[in-house]
């Protein structure tokens, strides 16, 4: 949902500028997200008060902020100058540690809970599972949250085309957005409005890879205003663009309504200087554990909404008070399968890529 994980320098590369307002950000989108959902279910409960549609809408913009990230990291980690540090088939082996293995954990445990008792609504059909586990794009998705995950992989396999094809930084920047954009197009025109490729959130990574390219000679405003500025049009755009449900914002106001502020949040960032303050370390730690904040705090919602269901009075008074507790669970749950599952299982699949890297620097 998402890129995490520290930004490495690729091997080779000029110094260049310290990202820490990138992992601060990471864990910013992540808070932001279970923040949306636990409101999504304090809703439950109809007793007052209640969070105002605009403050439950508006934590799902946290994705907006990942995708622009995502585009953005993919760029300036894959070329260190105009041309690119990485191979295609590193690359993909690098996304797949990255995202499988503990997706894929997840996948286990929902299958242990639904024998349980638990997700009683899943439909558990070979054909579901199969997308499910390949990540392909379904409208059935068996972690509610992995439909972020699809449109990462669609963007990571044409990353990959463009490093496959050695093309230039601005060039891969130029032909990926031309593909996105064309694909965008002709699904639009076929029709297909409900289908994958005709959601147009998929642009925000094109934004990301622009700002890549750009981003040393953009001069922006202070890094925490052009945050604030950021996050208020987001807030504004929740009070005042009209939406059917707490989902989010319809696709197309979506991009320009969250997608360029986020851009403009994520732009800000880059200024950040480390300066080693417990927040800046608290939330950099967030920004490590956010990919298992992400795909655990569905978990944590199910547990939260069968106990509001089996104690009738709760559904009797305001739920207000507890989110902020259940949104501090959902974190230290994220903060603990990040240190116990999460990293093991990365150092495990960095160990047996280390050796298919080995062999590529020796020399043909």
């Amino acid at each position: 949902m998402i890129e995490t994980g520290v930004v490495r320098e690729p091997a080779g590369a000029e110094k260049r500028p310290d990202l820490i307002g990138i992992q601060m950000l990471r864990g910013l989108a992540a808070s932001m997200v279970v923040l949306h959902h636990t409101l999504e279910e304090s809703l439950a409960s109809k007793a007052a008060p209640t969070s105002p549609d605009w403050l439950t809408t508006f934590g799902a913009s946290g994705v907006d902020i990942f995708f622009v990230i995502s585009g953005f990291v993919m760029v300036y980690a894959s070329f260190a100058s105009e041309r690119p540090s990485i191979g295609a088939g590193t690359f993909l082996a690098k996304r797949f540690v990255r995202i499988y293995p503990f997706y894929w954990t997840c996948l286990l445990l929902i299958l242990i809970l639904w024998g349980l008792g638990f997700y009683r609504k899943l439909d558990p059909t070979p054909g579901i599972w199969l997308r499910a586990v390949l990540l392909l794009p379904t409208d059935q998705p068996v972690l509610t949250v992995s439909w972020t995950l699809v449109y990462e992989m669609y963007f990571y396999m044409l990353f990959a085309a463009a490093l496959f094809l050695q093309w230039s930084r601005h060039v891969a920047v130029f032909g990926i957005t031309t593909a996105i954009a064309a694909l965008l197009a002709v699904s639009l025109l076929l029709g297909a409005r409900e289908d994958f490729p005709s959601n147009p959130i998929v642009t925000e990574f094109c934004m990301g890879m622009l700002l890549a390219t750009a981003f040393r000679r953009l001069h922006v405003m202070p890094a925490w205003i052009g945050i604030a500025a950021g996050l208020s049009a987001i807030v504004l755009a929740s009070l005042f663009v009209p939406h059917e449900t707490t989902n989010g914002l319809p696709p197309a106001a979506r991009v320009v309504a969250w997608g360029l502020p986020a851009l403009l949040i994520v732009a800000s960032s880059l200024s950040l200087k480390a300066v080693g303050s417990r927040l800046e370390r608290a939330m950099a730690w967030l920004g490590d554990c956010s990919y298992a904040i992400y795909l655990t705090h569905p978990f944590v919602m199910v547990v939260f909404a069968r106990i509001v269901k089996n104690q009738p009075r709760l559904s009797e008074m305001s739920l207000l008070p507890v989110v902020p507790f259940v949104v501090l669970i959902c974190l230290a749950a994220g903060a603990a399968a990040h240190v116990l599952i999460e990293r093991r299982l990365l150092d495990f699949g960095r160990r047996l890529l280390a050796p298919r890297r080995s062999e590529a620097a020796l020399p043909r």
